[in-house]
């Protein structure tokens, strides 16, 4: 059984788009990817990450949408860090 490595989290309604873009990218790398398909609180997918074992989660908001980077948390460490999506596939591969 393939676990889920990485979560998408939706960040809001109008970056929801930007969200399923960069989760087809990273599948599309062959990286086992879960997009949280729910309008839920950022909060509430980080809680379901942690339950559910994922590791990276995951965030695209309006700042990282308009820089054109993702916001990839460590759910273990707690780090997080900016990275551009060619980046984020490096590291997650």
């Amino acid at each position: 059984l393939v676990s889920t490595k990485v979560i998408v989290t939706i960040f809001s309604p109008d970056l929801t788009n930007q969200s399923i873009k960069v989760a087809s990218q990273l599948r599309d790398a062959g990286i086992n990817t879960e997009l949280y398909s729910d309008e839920a609180k950022l909060d509430k997918q980080l809680k379901y990450a942690n339950k559910q074992g994922i590791p990276w989660v995951l965030v695209i908001g309006p700042e990282e949408s308009k820089n054109d980077v993702v916001k990839l948390k460590n759910m273990e460490t707690r780090k997080e860090e900016s990275l551009s999506v060619t980046a984020l596939i490096k590291k997650l591969k």
